[in-house]
C-alpha cells in the first residue's frame, strides 16, 4: 500500500508547514490529520513511545 499513498496526498508534517497550514494538536483521534483551509490536526505521540525505559521494558526483543 505504501507506494500507493501519493495517491492521498499524505505528506510529512514538515511538507504542511511549507504549504502553509498551522499544525494544531488535538487529543480528538477523530481529527488526526485532518486539514481545513490553513490549519492540519495532529494527535501528539503518547509520553511513554519517547521513553527509552518503556522501549528497554517492553519492545526491544529478548528482554522479556
Amino acid at each position: 500500500m505504501a507506494p500507493r499513498l501519493w495517491i492521498m496526498n499524505i505528506n510529512p508534517l514538515h511538507r504542511q508547514r511549507v504549504k502553509g497550514r498551522e499544525i494544531v494538536l488535538t487529543e480528538e483521534p477523530r481529527l488526526h490529520l485532518v486539514w481545513i483551509h490553513d490549519r492540519i490536526f495532529a494527535k501528539p505521540l503518547p509520553r511513554y513511545l519517547l521513553s527509552q525505559t518503556f522501549w528497554k521494558m517492553f519492545l526491544e526483543e529478548g528482554t522479556n
